[in-house]
């Protein structure tokens, strides 16, 4: 039986995942006008009930994710929306959200680039981008370009990464 705070954790954090949706589809940005507030709900919900270093704790863990922000594989709002989802399931679970949200994210992209008929083009600049790599033994910004039709916005990946966090709680899948 979930209790009266899990309720009001996971509704917020549903309101959460629109609004970063609704953001993304907008701007191509989450903004902070979503991050802030739910962090917010998410530490006071936290100190409501002595999860408190636990949330801290699952809001810090995707700070390792900055080196993807750094090279323009993400952006900034796709981490700092996972520190917000960490801070709402706490350490562990801060883990495995950021495990199945990039699970969810390669999925999303292959369907992506399958539907827009340049799935083979965009693996062989994958190929050649960590040749470049491996043989300058220096790590670039992966900048594919091709316009709009070459990204897809990644909160829908950390909206599926979020979900499957809460659905595995409870039925204990992984």
């Amino acid at each position: 039986m979930i209790n009266f705070v899990t309720a009001v954790k996971y509704i917020s954090l549903g309101i959460f995942l629109v609004a970063i949706n609704v953001s993304d589809l907008k701007s191509y940005k989450i903004k902070n006008k979503a991050i802030i507030p739910a962090l917010i709900v998410a530490l006071i919900l936290a100190i409501s009930t002595r999860t408190f270093l636990d949330s801290v704790y699952g809001m810090l863990i995707p700070l390792v994710l900055f080196p993807f922000y750094a090279l323009k594989m993400l952006g900034a709002g796709d981490v700092k929306a996972m520190c917000v989802i960490g801070a709402f399931v706490g350490f562990k679970l801060s883990v495995l959200n950021m495990a199945l949200t990039f699970v969810s994210g390669g999925v999303i992209a292959i369907v992506f680039m399958l539907i827009n008929g340049n799935f083979v083009k965009r693996m062989k600049y994958l190929f050649n981008y960590f040749k470049i790599c491996i043989f300058l033994h220096k790590i670039s910004s992966y900048d594919y370009g091709g316009g709009e039709r070459s990204y897809f916005r990644f909160s829908f990946a950390i909206t599926a990464g979020a979900i499957l966090t809460v659905v595995n709680q409870y039925l204990c899948i992984i």
